[in-house]
């Protein structure tokens, strides 16, 4: 569990990240990667709800491809940090996922998996430059701690993390940055391709060959494609909501997909 030792203590306003919050945030979001906008784009236009959710001033989305991090910035300071380690000729997407890991892999089991604090930006970005250009980075920076949540998929593979930046001794909203962060893994799950260590930024994977589908089946198909609920499917097909499940889950059973996002993944550039 974090601990908000080095920052000023005030009042925890936050919105309290529900089930129902993360449900109806994960379906916004996957509408949007089903239009074709890429994760790094999705993710720039809910800054201001991860910020409010979070209170962190940058958040680092790290994750594990080929072998390389994949990195990306966001939050209000994204651009003072990203203007600091040019100057100090810092390029974070050069890191490799075991100068991350190293520092973290131990502790991470201690803690039982669960968030470690980082209070130094020299463990992140570790041997780039000397301990009095840390300083001076995490001086003009404001830097005051950070938090790291490691990102698994379903089987349990660690495939990355999420890092927490507060800078000018704010504070975390504490008990949302697990749940925030399991959402985060909801949305990348379905995009990363754990067998080629992959991260795809769009759903882009087709389809090898076409399935016996019915008639019905390519209906629905054709209203997820246009971004439509399950609720709207049904009534505009004018069947209940368990009737559109069902045939949802046979969908999933015939592309061997467990979500919308997957199926969306194999059918892009199909013809249903």
């Amino acid at each position: 569990m974090p601990t908000t030792q080095n920052c000023l203590q005030v009042d925890d306003l936050s919105t309290e990240l529900s089930q129902k919050i993360i449900n109806e945030k994960i379906i916004d979001i996957q509408c949007q990667l089903i239009k074709g906008h890429s994760f790094q784009a999705t993710m720039k236009a809910n800054t201001e709800f991860i910020h409010d959710i979070t209170n962190a001033d940058i958040m680092a989305i790290c994750i594990n491809h080929q072998q390389q991090l994949s990195i990306d910035f966001l939050g209000t300071s994204k651009k003072q940090l990203l203007i600091l380690l040019k100057k100090y000729n810092i390029q974070p997407q050069s890191l490799m996922i075991d100068d991350l890991l190293k520092h973290y892999h131990s502790d991470l089991l201690v803690n039982k998996g669960q968030a470690l604090e980082i209070d130094s930006l020299e463990k992140i970005f570790d041997g780039l430059l000397n301990k009095f250009q840390y300083q001076q980075l995490e001086n003009k920076l404001g830097f005051t701690t950070s938090f790291a949540y490691p990102l698994y998929t379903s089987k349990g593979a660690h495939i990355g993390y999420t890092l927490y930046f507060y800078l000018n001794k704010h504070c975390p909203h504490v008990n949302n940055l697990q749940p925030m962060t399991d959402l985060l893994q909801r949305i990348i799950l379905p995009l990363y391709d754990q067998h080629t260590q992959t991260f795809y930024s769009k759903c882009i994977r087709t389809a090898k060959q076409p399935l016996h589908l019915t008639q019905t089946e390519k209906r629905i198909i054709r209203k997820l494609l246009a971004a439509k609920t399950y609720n709207a499917i049904a009534d505009e097909m004018y069947v209940s909501i368990n009737t559109i499940k069902t045939h949802m889950k046979h969908i999933f059973e015939k592309f061997e997909v467990n979500s919308k996002i997957e199926l969306f993944n194999k059918l892009k550039g199909s013809h249903i």
